[in-house]
């Protein structure tokens, strides 16, 4: 979910956070600050302002088994350890006592953070792009949104927080817990290859209205038939909805619904219900929920190659780095926030001693969906060159930009660094694709093969974090073993 940046992150968002709701006090005796680590006495009057300190990190109670870890009978890791965590904040106000600055400073923090207790991707974004050592935290990808909320603290809890944990005399201050940070290790995770022959089970379910769907597992294909087995499936004005998508059924029997599955469905698990609406088109029944797991298809060739990457740093820095990487174009494309595995296993007749690895460095990142005027105008901007520094990346000034699809997919071929982009905006979220080399680069998507050991590979790409959403292997049709597609990784990775 993130990596080991996360809780470094939390307390610089959350600096900024209580910075801006200080910023809006007035009047002040002096400029309002914001330091970190452990509070301390200070001349009254001297510093204006309040003092983070993280005293506390405690295991999340409803998480912390979620996921551990387990290794293969070679005593291979195959699933990255996750440690789910509570941090505990504690917030000391300073100020002038006489015009009760402290408590007016306390105030503004409380409702700012009661106001928007959530740390939205958007926030933590603006705070990494603002802190150089915070580069390469992803807790803006992390599911589960960090929280804030206030911790009640007893008069006995209070005293000894501060008599015996802090040894100093007391000052104005208030506890806060943020919920949830999950740490994933990055130890390098292998997979086996999956058994080269399909098995079907059934299981049982309960009797609602969709007993089972058939195929449960498919490889996508637009249009593809999807049958809906249950019960009450005979009556009228019945719809399937599948992930956030409405389709029409295209065949209707006592028992069964039949639809094809449409192009904009996402690569992983997608739920299926059936809905039947009454006058007015409203809804008046839901089934229970069934999951259809599609798995991705590569469209086309895999493509190796070291390409450019214009980065810079938070002190305007820029370099271009010679990347390896390994570039696809798979459909249905990859969703907003989902992730993506290369998995790599020794190819038949590979070197000897070559080891199963893996790589989960995704080229994407999320940019501030503002810059889209800027990008429909077909040149880049102030906007759209902010954009992109924020994640690291840089943009000459008057790049040209080429419009795909006005308002949702836009491709850059920026001319001074040879870097090309593929920036696209899908529900109010836009992403950038780097690490490309196509000349039209829409839809293609690249993971950075840094660190992989040369040799011939085996490879699967899995898009989200169920193990099955992955692209099928080719099997040789007389020995019956997995020929492809294959991946020949040079000396240097390129």
């Amino acid at each position: 979910m993130s990596n080991s940046l996360a809780i470094a992150t939390v307390t610089a968002a959350l600096r900024d956070v209580v910075l801006e709701a200080l910023q809006g006090v007035s009047p002040l005796s002096g400029a309002p600050a914001v330091s970190l680590g452990r509070p301390e006495n200070r001349p009254r009057g001297e510093f204006v302002g309040a003092n983070i300190y993280l005293y506390r990190v405690s295991p999340n109670p409803a998480l912390r088994n979620n996921h551990l870890p387990s290794r293969d009978a070679s005593r291979n890791i195959v699933a990255r350890p996750r440690i789910a965590l509570d941090l505990y904040y504690v917030l000391t106000f300073y100020g002038q006592a006489s015009a009760l600055e402290a408590q007016r400073l306390m105030a503004s923090v409380m409702t700012a953070l009661e106001l928007n207790p959530e740390l939205a991707p958007e926030r933590i974004r603006q705070t990494i792009s603002r802190t150089d050592f915070l580069r390469g935290s992803d807790l803006d990808l992390q599911s589960e949104r960090v929280r804030f909320t206030m911790e009640f603290m007893t008069l006995e809890e209070l005293s000894k927080l501060w008599s015996v944990f802090f040894q100093m005399t007391h000052e104005l201050s208030v506890a806060y817990q943020a919920s949830v940070v999950l740490l994933d290790s990055q130890v390098p995770v292998t997979k086996p290859l999956p058994v080269s022959r399909a098995q079907t089970a059934l299981t049982a379910s309960p009797v609602l209205y969709i007993d089972n769907l058939e195929p449960a597992l498919m490889d996508f294909e637009s249009g593809a038939a999807v049958t809906v087995f249950g019960k009450g499936l005979d009556t009228p004005s019945l719809s399937i909805m599948i992930g956030d998508q409405l389709v029409q059924p295209s065949g209707q029997m006592n028992d069964r619904l039949e639809f094809a599955l449409p192009a904009g469905v996402t690569p992983g698990v997608n739920e299926v219900v059936v809905l039947r609406r009454g006058s007015g088109n409203v809804e008046v029944a839901r089934s229970n929920a069934r999951p259809l797991l599609v798995r991705p298809v590569l469209q086309g060739p895999l493509t190796l190659a070291k390409v450019p990457v214009a980065r810079v740093t938070a002190s305007g820095i820029a370099s271009i780095v010679q990347t390896p990487t390994v570039q696809f174009l798979v459909n249905p494309p990859i969703g907003r926030l989902q992730s993506a595995i290369a998995w790599l296993n020794p190819a038949p007749g590979a070197a000897p001693g070559l080891k199963a690895t893996s790589s989960s460095s995704l080229m994407r990142a999320g940019i501030d969906p503002r810059c889209r005027s800027e990008l429909d105008a077909g040149s880049a901007g102030n906007q759209l060159q902010l954009a992109f520094l924020a994640v690291g990346l840089n943009l000459n000034p008057n790049t040209r930009v080429n419009i795909r699809t006005p308002g949702s997919s836009w491709t850059i071929f920026d001319r001074h660094t040879r870097a090309h982009y593929w920036v696209s905006l899908v529900n109010g979220e836009m992403f950038v694709n780097y690490g490309l080399s196509e000349s039209e680069p829409e839809g293609w998507t690249a993971i950075d093969l840094t660190g992989i050991a040369p040799g011939s590979y085996l490879i699967r790409l899995q898009i989200g974090p169920h193990r099955l959403a992955e692209t099928p292997l080719q099997q040789d049709a007389k020995s019956g073993e997995y020929a492809g597609p294959k991946l020949e990784v040079p000396a240097g990775g390129s």
